[in-house]
């Protein structure tokens, strides 16, 4: 009659321990909430919580502006228990980079830390692109990013002649106002190309100085960006006295 009584409450004693292992595990499945995503965009000064869709623009890559999208991404998760973080792309087209490595559909990143992202495109379109994160109870939260990615446009030449000294007719030939169309997207004007009656200058300079004989005088500028691509030129003519 002992043994029984004791077989009984070993019994009682062990399933009320399992009831309790089970309630803890839904009190904590209940408390737990799904990670959240921060975001600092390129023109951020702070993190932000960014919309389930960031839509953006950028230029096409190429071999010449290695331009890419960038985003810096963390993911926060108050109950510390995030288990995976994926970068999804289904375009063979574009591909992303992940500090500094390539990939053209899925990715993990290895820890729950912020990182650094960067999509592109070789051709101009939409790019779509999907990051998420799950943690150890299944439950999960993404953002997405439809990025445009536009094609290079022309750079715009402008040039102006200003007298420094009469004496010694100097002046100074300003391409400083000169610009490039893709500005917003990550495009710059690089080199400038001045030409003086025949005499061809190149220059990472906006402006110049120049002195000049008196009489006629012929000046053009052309200008080229991060894409290699040159604007047409700009002819201005001087009248030296």
């Amino acid at each position: 009659m002992k043994r029984l009584i004791k077989f009984l409450t070993i019994t009682i004693i062990a399933g009320g321990f399992l009831s309790s292992c089970d309630d803890k595990i839904r009190e904590l499945e209940e408390l737990n909430k799904a990670p959240e995503f921060q975001f600092f965009r390129k023109s951020s000064v702070n993190w932000e919580l960014p919309s389930k869709v960031i839509e953006d623009s950028a230029k096409v890559w190429n071999q010449s502006n290695n331009s890419s999208y960038a985003a810096i991404l963390r993911v926060m998760d108050i109950n510390n228990n995030i288990s995976k973080i994926n970068i999804f792309s289904n375009n063979p087209d574009v591909s992303f980079f992940v500090n500094d490595n390539t990939y053209y559909s899925n990715y993990e990143v290895s820890d729950n830390e912020e990182f650094n992202v960067a999509f592109r495109a070789n051709g101009p379109g939409l790019g779509e692109f999907r990051v998420t994160a799950a943690d150890d109870f299944g439950k999960a939260n993404d953002v997405r990013f439809r990025i445009e990615f536009k094609s290079n446009k022309l750079p715009i030449p402008r040039l102006e002649a200003v007298l420094v000294n009469g004496s010694t007719k100097n002046y100074q030939l300003k391409g400083q106002n000169s610009f490039d169309r893709d500005k917003a997207i990550g495009g710059a004007v690089v080199e400038y190309e001045f030409v003086i009656d025949s005499v061809v200058i190149h220059t990472s300079q906006p402006n110049i100085n120049h002195i000049f004989t008196i009489g006629q005088h012929s000046i053009k500028l052309r200008v080229k960006d991060n894409d290699d691509a040159w604007s047409e030129y700009i002819q201005l003519n001087l009248s030296v006295i």
